[in-house]
């Protein structure tokens, strides 16, 4: 019968039951429902134009394939204008004419929701992902 796991202290404390792939698996699930949530939450966000919630990802991150860590973050063309986005930019004036060509007011969109599921709530909802992967890998152990 498969263990039933309610938090993450009592996650850690069974993940040692399971072989080292299945728990690398939970790792990674519990990674990526905390991904899927920040995505979740920046696409609700009705500050921000409709294209660049369109343009949010969450994506695995090729830095990191060992640890499995999961990058969230705007695709293409966006991916190289989200800090000017996050942070705003200066007035900004043409060198050769002068002219005003505008500035940005800053929209965050990463950091608010950084301070909003941050701590406890990302602990809570990487261990509600992560404890759906461990039964999952439990009954696998268990039919074998």
């Amino acid at each position: 019968m498969p263990t039933r796991v309610l938090g993450l202290k009592e996650l850690e404390q069974a993940m040692g039951q399971i072989p080292v792939r299945m728990q690398q698996n939970v790792l990674r699930s519990g990674n990526r429902g905390l991904a899927n949530a920040f995505v979740k939450a920046i696409k609700n966000n009705t500050n921000l134009p409709m294209t660049v919630r369109r343009a949010i990802r969450a994506d695995s991150d090729p830095a990191k394939r060992v640890t499995k860590g999961f990058v969230v973050g705007l695709r293409r063309p966006f991916s190289k204008l989200a800090h000017l986005i996050e942070f705003g930019t200066a007035p900004r004036t043409q060198r050769t004419t002068g002219r005003f060509t505008g500035r940005m007011p800053a929209n965050p969109f990463l950091r608010p929701l950084l301070d909003e599921l941050g701590g406890d709530r990302a602990s809570e909802i990487w261990a509600k992902a992560a404890s759906r992967n461990f039964e999952r890998q439990m009954k696998k152990l268990a039919a074998r």
